[in-house]
């Protein structure tokens, strides 16, 4: 009779211990980081305001209706405000939010370690877990790191399922697949390679019932997208403001910059370990073709085609996309990645030396990576919390604030002390979150301006001052800026951004040519702030006495 004892603990091999403790240490660093984000990361930014305001609607209908002017499914926002409703909407309580968010990440991670190969997660824990942008945007009001913790999960149970096609085993993944397309819609692609990858493994073993069973999981996953379908062919009215013609060396050149935080160095260790998997895992599929190791086989099949098919189907689908693509959005990717990177590595290297080599660069990477992510970690999001405090202190009632680009609105309103009247150019606001059809219809008016150029001129007539608030330089316009023309039917990203600055020019012109004082708000911070919105304070005073030109 077999004995049911627990085996000798002198049994364990060494590397094994090391590989854990290892992995604990790597823990205590990624979790030290994440709680000095939470702690000096400051006020929210915009795309989070636009998210939490969003969330905060009156209605759920109104959530509803507005979900495609935002870039997550409908089940985030209704996470943020079921949270929100639980726990408040303070910048402190929403930063835990994104505490918890980031600590989910990381148990996604061990989960996936210990449910594929029985031992820690070490290159996803290094690779992943000590990103800066993962640290940075991952832990963000916004759905991106619940879409990583998603897509991590989906892809644990999906391999588990493969494996072990068990009626829990099912109902988790499908779980699993679809809250990952839920709080990311970008999954969807990721979850079309990695189950793709294990239909295709199980299909070449014969084993039917296992591929019906991961088709199945796969199908309800997009089943529970299909409610959203009349909300983004909508929002192809107004979309294109958001694309521009991109190339797959733009994506590739994007990818690269996510890769390399917090070093360069990092994008070559990435490319070495994926193009090394790759070819290592082709070559052993050769090499034991003709052996009796289906089971090794079948993983190595997985792991090969789920990195293959993830990264091509990715970018194909950015390509598609057309959306000038940052950080955030090769996140999951990255995770994904990770986890196949280290499923792969018990799979490829048997010998000890091998798992101590991975010990040693892992722990000195995580050394170093640590401290290299100190000067990222310290970048606020934004310096609205300061713009507001100066306001608070020097806005007088029937003063007035203009608040460019339209975006930036979204947070003004969160964070505006309430003192006086305000308005966002084009004057499309106050903005709850991101209308890019309302600023469509701004492009395509005759006048867009107009309104703000009057209520500038009312307000410095009258005496009161106006405040000029923006993430864009305040510099000398020589010449006069005529206005673009209205646009058509179609216009781009890049047609956005020109409207945007010739606006800006064009008010700044305005203003030297008819106020007597324009003197620059110093807005201190103890921090570096993230450039997309370090705003900038101008305070203009007095009317020359000069007639408005024709047609403003």
């Amino acid at each position: 009779m077999e004995s049911s004892s627990l085996p000798d603990a002198s049994l364990v091999p060494r590397w094994r211990v090391a590989e854990w403790v290892t992995a604990l240490l790597l823990t205590g660093s990624i979790v030290a980081q994440m709680v000095y984000r939470t702690l000096i990361v400051g006020p929210l930014w915009r795309d989070e305001c636009g998210a939490l305001q969003l969330a905060r609607l009156p209605e759920i209908r109104d959530v509803w209706q507005n979900f495609p002017h935002e870039a997550f499914p409908f089940a985030f926002p209704m996470v943020l405000r079921a949270y929100t409703g639980l726990f408040g909407d303070g910048d402190a309580s929403l930063r835990l939010f994104g505490l918890g968010v980031g600590l989910l990440i990381v148990a996604a991670l061990w989960l996936n370690g210990w449910m594929v190969h029985r031992g820690p997660p070490l290159l996803a824990l290094v690779l992943t877990g000590m990103n800066t942008h993962l640290l940075t945007y991952g832990m963000a009001v916004r759905g991106y790191g619940l879409g990583v913790a998603g897509i991590v999960l989906a892809l644990t149970w999906l391999d588990r399922t493969r494996r072990f096609p068990t009626r829990s085993n099912t109902l988790l993944a499908t779980v699993a697949c679809v809250l990952a397309v839920q709080f990311l819609l970008f999954n969807s692609f990721l979850l079309l390679a990695v189950g793709s990858a294990a239909i295709f493994t199980a299909a070449l073993r014969r084993e039917w019932s296992t591929a019906a069973r991961l088709t199945a999981i796969c199908a309800a996953a997009a089943i529970s997208l299909v409610p959203y379908v009349p909300g983004y062919l909508g929002a192809r009215q107004w979309n294109s403001l958001c694309q521009s013609e991109t190339s797959l060396g733009e994506i590739w050149g994007a990818l690269c910059v996510t890769l390399r935080a917090p070093q360069w160095h990092l994008a070559w260790l990435w490319h070495l370990l994926v193009i090394g998997t790759l070819g290592a895992s082709l070559l052993k599929l050769v090499l034991i073709r003709k052996r009796n190791l289906s089971g090794l086989q079948d993983s190595l099949r997985f792991v090969f085609q789920s990195i293959a098919y993830s990264i091509a189907v990715y970018f194909v689908f950015l390509l598609f996309l057309r959306y000038d693509t940052g950080p955030w959005h090769y996140l999951a990717l990255l995770a994904v990645l990770a986890c196949l990177l280290d499923m792969a590595f018990p799979l490829l290297c048997s010998w000890s030396s091998w798992h101590w080599l991975r010990v040693v660069c892992v722990l000195l990477l995580g050394v170093i990576l640590s401290w290299q992510n100190l000067p990222g970690l310290r970048i606020r999001y934004s310096n609205i919390d300061a713009v507001a405090a100066v306001l608070k202190q020097q806005c007088q009632p029937g003063d007035l604030v203009i608040v460019e680009p339209w975006f930036q609105g979204i947070s003004y309103k969160r964070y505006q002390p309430g003192i006086c009247e305000w308005m966002i150019v084009p004057p499309i606001g106050p903005l709850e979150h991101h209308r890019y059809d309302l600023m469509k219809q701004a492009m395509q008016s005759a006048a867009p301006l107009a309104p703000v150029l009057s209520k500038i001129e009312t307000t410095l007539r009258s005496g009161n001052r106006v405040w000029h608030l923006s993430a864009l330089h305040f510099r000398e316009e020589p010449e006069p800026v005529p206005l673009l023309p209205a646009c058509g039917p179609v216009a781009s990203h890049v047609e956005h951004g020109d409207y945007i600055i010739n606006w800006h020019r064009h008010l700044v012109r305005f203003l030297q040519e008819h106020a007597i004082s324009i003197v620059d708000v110093p807005v201190l911070s103890p921090q570096p702030i993230d450039a997309r919105e370090e705003w900038r304070g101008t305070r203009i005073e007095g009317w020359k006495g000069a007639e408005p030109e024709a047609g403003r």
